[in-house]
């Protein structure tokens, strides 16, 4: 098995990076790490995509900033069902946000800072 290239870990460790940066600009840095409220992200499917996310947490990068992150695997309709619900946080799907907003569902884009980065955050706006 070949070791990935210096332009895929680059694009790895930047997803990564702009993760947890936008979860801390917008969840806030003022959890403690052995008492934060769970932070509940979903994601669709366990491919490539979320690769990032699934990093992050299992390295324990969120722990590090004090956030309590649940990942959790359910479809694209349960995802925003449970976000205009408030059952889940945030949800990182792209296309499923896009059509709940235009549907006139209750959901905000946290826009991603890098460019041409696949990724983004939604969550429910109160």
């Amino acid at each position: 098995m070949k070791k990935p290239d210096a332009k895929v870990r680059l694009a790895v460790s930047t997803k990564l990076a702009a993760l947890a940066i936008l979860l801390l600009l917008f969840i806030g840095s003022t959890f403690s790490s052995s008492h934060a409220e769970p932070v509940r992200i979903p994601v669709s499917s366990t491919d490539l995509a979320y690769l990032a996310t699934a990093v992050a947490w299992k390295r324990g990068f969120f722990a590090d900033e004090g956030l309590n992150v649940e990942i959790i695997r359910m479809n694209a309709n349960g995802a925003i069902t449970a976000l205009v619900s408030g059952d889940v946080d945030y949800t990182m799907l792209f296309g499923t946000g896009v059509r709940a907003a235009l549907r006139g569902f209750p959901v905000k884009e946290l826009p991603d800072p890098l460019q041409n980065q696949p990724m983004c955050l939604w969550n429910g706006a109160k």
